[in-house]
């Protein structure tokens, strides 16, 4: 969505012609060009005046997606508001800095400055001004993913622009209401039906840009819907007006949203047209959001036309461009401290440990030697006997005082190692509620399936162990992951595996492919090829099933049981870890074996998974879990608990609700280990149709 830009009234029609005919293109700012525009704007009366033309010039560069040239005159336009104290032209600057910042991906600084500029305008009451702020904060937070505030913003612009009677700015807010139903919520219907209310509003003010933007998302609702012809209608319709009104942002926008459809239609080297085009206007006019989305269907093309070294090259540039964004950095510079914290701390445990055997050698090669000493002083002499006594005291007490200076070095040792063991707790703490807010929130999981359960015991407070939810429109999908590893280790894994986990279910509804897209991202993302290939990976087992109150049914539809009521159908794909389900009233579990294959290490590159149907009915329960609940030791014997042993509790506990099932298993093992320490994670996740 190409954001709507602010626009004064008070125009100088004289100096604008000057301007474009000095800098036609606007492309380069140079000392020189600064130094005319600064004779142009003299032209005007007074600098309140020049403010307004500035502002105006600002804004139309912004406009066609020229932000560096936008930024250097935004300067000027401070400068002569402030020289005239001018309220609302030092408003209006501070807000188009703000714009500039997030154009640039600079969110922080970004809202700072919009958060200022909302603060002035309510000072001096200029209401546009202040419904303007609210909506540009509303775009900082949709870019950094947090639908609730940039929905509670873009609520509150609508209505304030809908009190000024500003119909082009309403329909900016509302297609971005648009946007995060279809970008962050995933309520395509919904969106689309903003998206058309938005087109009316434009073109009653007749904006042509804003008809451009709303024909866009229109077209990619489209494709959403696999309408690929009216998809392309609009997004070609969009596309010329664009062109037209020399829109960057919008073109570039409307050509990777082309390159999508035909990179589906297989017409790669149209495909491939597109997305360099679209690449070279993003870094053209430093857009980071356009870098970041063309980076992705470059890497994509050449990956599917075989082209690996361009596939890894443009797929690092997607990858440097979303963490610009998302500001993922800080993570990786914590989990990289607390590695470092462990490495200091085994090193200090070590070199202590080798201090006290060195002490212990010494003080035996000493005792070795006052032996011998002693006896050959008794064949001696007597006064030798004496003299060697009276020396080897000297010696002891030397020995003693040196030992003493070394056990104090050995207790600083030691409250060092105390001191770096808390400080590597806490980092593990923080990385614990990292991994936490990635993970699925339970209620999100009871919303969908109101009877069910998570039981999440990691090991070493993070786990290598995850769990996954995700409802799209018609379909459910389950999943319970084991990475390789725990610990710190196995939390990089996690967190690996669950940002490809979402990559590959957007890309396909079959749990088969998802699994083997899935293990593609994993080997790609550990660069998992030919002589360098590690064992790291992963064990799985997904489950996709249609909503339990969907009317449809969606492509997992319910069928009629024999009793004459509605089954529901279950997809399973499984890579090592099967589906166990106990039907209502039976006496045995029924097993859904996985493929003994995992996800990534050594596996090849198209590596393929059996998809598995079958037909639940109210009351049936199915379990997926990870291996560390039936491998965990204990008991009076101190044995393995075993797969038998879980069967049989998972049996004799139907009866009882899925939170007391939770609560029970929860117990039994912590009473089964006892003292003995936890082996590896652990993970269930229990359902009840």
């Amino acid at each position: 969505m190409k954001v709507k830009q602010i626009r004064l009234h008070i125009f100088c029609p004289t100096l604008l012609f000057v301007l474009l005919c000095i800098f036609p293109s606007f492309k380069l700012l140079a000392d020189n060009t600064i130094d005319s525009l600064k004779r142009a704007v003299s032209i005007a009366k007074s600098d309140t005046e020049k403010a307004n033309i500035m502002h105006d010039l600002v804004v139309d560069l912004i406009t066609i997606g020229h932000y560096p040239q936008a930024d250097s005159l935004q300067t000027i336009e401070m400068k002569l508001s402030q020289k005239s104290d001018f309220k609302k032209g030092i408003a209006e600057a501070i807000l188009n800095k703000g714009i500039i910042q997030y154009y640039q991906g600079d969110y922080p600084e970004g809202l700072s400055s919009l958060f200022n500029s909302l603060k002035l305008c309510e000072n001096i009451n200029d209401k546009h001004g202040k419904a303007s702020s609210i909506l540009y904060i509303g775009y900082i937070y949709e870019g950094q993913g947090d639908a609730k505030r940039a929905m509670d913003y873009f609520t509150q612009s609508s209505k304030l622009f809908e009190e000024l009677n500003d119909d082009d700015y309403d329909a900016t807010a509302i297609i971005n209401i648009g946007n995060l139903y279809s970008n962050l919520l995933h309520d395509y219907g919904r969106a689309m039906g903003y998206y058309i209310k938005s087109m009316k509003l434009f073109t009653k003010a007749k904006d042509d840009d804003g008809v451009g933007s709303a024909l866009k998302d229109i077209g990619n609702m489209y494709l959403f819907e696999k309408d690929t012809a009216e998809a392309i209608e609009n997004l070609e319709k969009g596309q010329n007006i664009f062109k037209e009104l020399n829109d960057n942002e919008g073109f570039a926008q409307a050509e990777i949203s082309l390159g999508n459809i035909y990179l589906g239609q297989k017409k790669y080297s149209k495909a491939l047209e597109y997305a360099e085009n679209a690449n070279q206007l993003g870094k053209g006019i430093g857009s980071f959001v356009d870098i970041k989305e063309s980076e992705k269907l470059l890497s994509s093309i050449y990956f599917i036309t075989k082209d690996n070294v361009k596939s890894l090259l443009h797929y690092k540039a997607y990858i440097a461009a979303k963490d610009s964004l998302t500001n993922q950095e800080n993570t990786k510079k914590s989990i990289r401290t607390e590695m470092n914290f462990e490495f200091e701390k085994k090193q200090t445990i070590a070199k202590a440990e080798q201090d006290q055997k060195d002490l212990l050698q010494q003080a035996q090669v000493r005792k070795q030697r006052l032996i011998i000493y002693f006896i050959s002083g008794i064949v001696l002499l007597f006064l030798c006997l004496a003299i060697f006594v009276f020396r080897s005291y000297l010696q002891k007490q030397k020995a003693n005082k040196e030992l003493d200076i070394r056990n104090r070095k050995i207790e600083a040792a030691y409250r060092v190692i105390e001191e770096k063991n808390l400080e590597i707790t806490d980092s593990i703490n923080y990385a614990k509620r990292i991994q936490h807010a990635i993970l699925p929130d339970e209620e999100v999981l009871k919303k969908i399936l109101p009877q069910s359960f998570v039981l999440f015991m990691p090991k070493d407070i993070v786990s290598g162990d995850f769990y996954f939810v995700k409802e799209s429109k018609d379909t459910i999908f389950l999943a319970a992951a084991d990475c390789t590893g725990h610990g710190v280790p196995g939390a990089f894994m996690s967190m690996i595996g669950s940002e490809k986990l979402h990559e590959a279910v957007q890309q396909s509804n079959d749990t088969a492919q998802i699994l083997q897209v899935l293990n593609k991202g994993i080997k790609s993302s550990l660069h998992q090829s030919g002589s360098e290939s590690t064992r790291d990976g992963m064990d799985i087992a997904l489950i996709s099933m249609a909503p339990l109150n969907s009317p449809e049914g969606g492509t997992l539809s319910k069928s009629p049981t024999s009793e004459g009521g509605e089954a529901v159908v279950l997809n399973f794909s499984g890579a090592n870890r099967p589906l166990w389900i106990i039907r209502k009233g039976a006496a045995e579990i029924e097993e859904l074996k996985a493929d003994k294959k995992a996800i990534g290490g050594f596996t090849e590159e198209e590596q393929s998974f059996e998809r598995k149907e079958i037909s639940l009915n109210k009351g049936d329960t199915f379990y997926i879990f990870s291996d560390g609940y039936a491998d965990q030791f204990g008991g009076e014997q101190g044995k393995k608990l075993s797969t038998r042993k879980f069967k049989e509790i998972l049996l004799n506990i139907q009866n009882k609700s899925m939170l007391e099932q939770r609560t029970y298993l929860e117990g039994f093992i912590d009473s089964w280990k006892a003292e003995k320490e936890q082996l590896d994670d652990i993970l269930i996740i229990g359902v009840r149709i």
